[in-house]
């Protein structure tokens, strides 16, 4: 205990010697009570060697006094000076320029192969990425490689009679498990235009060409479940925090809400006029919204699959669409008219669903020009800071 201590006392005058020369005098009279704390420890359990002198000199026990703990001859700034000057560190920091957070950032050479979508895990260990040449690619962005467990039966993997010639089998084959540095997964017969991880980070989704979602067992690397109820070809999902549902955009100008365990729709959101290209989940997963070509976005009732809200505005299709982490706005970004509009979407003005593509609905809150940006991409931080990105 006395070790320990003394380790502290040693850690706590390292950071004030450290520390830069206009803090240093400060962080004495800051840190100088967990001095005080930590020697009357150390004299608790038997420490008898005096403190050295550049922490304190001596301490003043006298009863009845207000004073004690206090060291002799202290020079330092009285109480309320140190209570000004903390005042008026927390004003510089605050009032300073802001503290960016870091990147990693991840870059696929030579994607010939044609990259079309990316996206990583809710766990932050694995990175998926989504080719034109039909295959779903795995990565572990942690330290180590992918683990994939063997099964005895891949359905993505097609067999000849001649591979069974002298095959045997194995009862172990099941607790096997390959190390390799990517995963690739194929299934789809076209490009694979989106990714989603579920929320438990088991599972994986993706959207095709071919005009269906497929999901993958990210332990064995191998497709689970065929997706088939779109007509054409599903430019977008999306995956639910409760629960295993998740929704479908397709180029047939509907959503589809999924559950994993089903291989059929629960729900078709008809009502846009073009393709819907993206499409996202509500906070509180009772609601869906979607954009299309048509210029609008909607937001719809999982309940009854009904179009609660239409906002319009935009002059181009809609590319991206985020919800705030409060789930009272929503952020829509436009690809010809570049500009992202906020909604507030708890307004419950009625809509008319003849309205002109002209008029601006009521639920707008401001629209923010980007130039020549073409935006891609919008997500809201958990502090309700809207990040967006885009190309020239």
């Amino acid at each position: 205990m006395i070790n320990f201590g003394m380790a502290h006392n040693l850690m706590l005058k390292n950071f004030i010697h450290d520390s830069s020369e206009p803090y240093k005098e400060e962080l004495q009279s800051i840190l100088f009570p967990s001095f005080v704390h930590i020697y009357l420890q150390l004299l608790c359990n038997g420490h008898k060697t005096p403190v050295k002198e550049d922490i304190m000199t001596s301490l003043d026990l006298r009863e009845g006094t207000t004073e004690s703990l206090t060291p002799v001859n202290d020079t330092r700034p009285k109480q309320s000076e140190v209570i000004q000057n903390l005042q008026q560190s927390i004003k510089k920091v605050r009032e300073g320029a802001p503290c960016l957070s870091s990147i990693c950032f991840y870059t696929f050479i030579n994607a010939y192969q044609g990259l079309c979508t990316v996206d990583i895990s809710p766990d932050k260990t694995v990175l998926s990425a989504g080719f034109e040449d039909s295959t779903v690619k795995l990565w572990s962005i942690t330290p180590g490689l992918i683990h994939s467990k063997q099964v005895q039966y891949d359905p993505s993997t097609l067999f000849l009679a001649a591979d069974f010639w002298d095959l045997q089998e194995d009862p172990d084959t099941e607790s096997k498990t390959q190390y390799r540095e990517v995963a690739i997964m194929r299934g789809h017969n076209g490009a694979v235009y989106k990714t989603c991880f579920t929320s438990d980070s088991k599972y994986l989704l993706s959207s095709s060409e071919d005009c269906s979602v497929r999901l993958w067992d990210l332990e064995t690397h191998t497709n689970k479940v065929c997706y088939i109820g779109h007509n054409y070809p599903v430019w977008d999902l999306d995956t639910s925090s409760v629960g295993s549902y998740f929704v479908s955009a397709s180029q047939d100008r509907t959503a589809k809400l999924w559950i994993t365990d089903r291989t059929y729709p629960l729900r078709t959101f008809c009502g846009h006029t073009f393709d819907v290209d993206c499409v996202k989940f509500h906070p509180n997963c009772n609601y869906i919204a979607t954009g299309s070509s048509d210029k609008t976005v909607r937001l719809w009732s999982l309940q009854d699959g009904k179009s609660v809200r239409l906002m319009q505005g935009h002059r181009g299709t809609i590319l991206a669409i985020a919800f705030s982490p409060n789930g009272q706005y929503l952020a829509s970004a436009g690809g010809l008219d570049c500009c992202i509009r906020i909604w507030d979407v708890r307004k419950g003005t009625s809509y008319n669903v003849t309205q002109q593509d002209s008029h601006t609905s009521p639920e707008l809150l401001g629209a923010f020009p980007t130039k020549s940006a073409t935006v891609t991409y919008l997500q809201f931080s958990q502090y309700n800071l809207l990040l967006a990105a885009g190309s020239i």
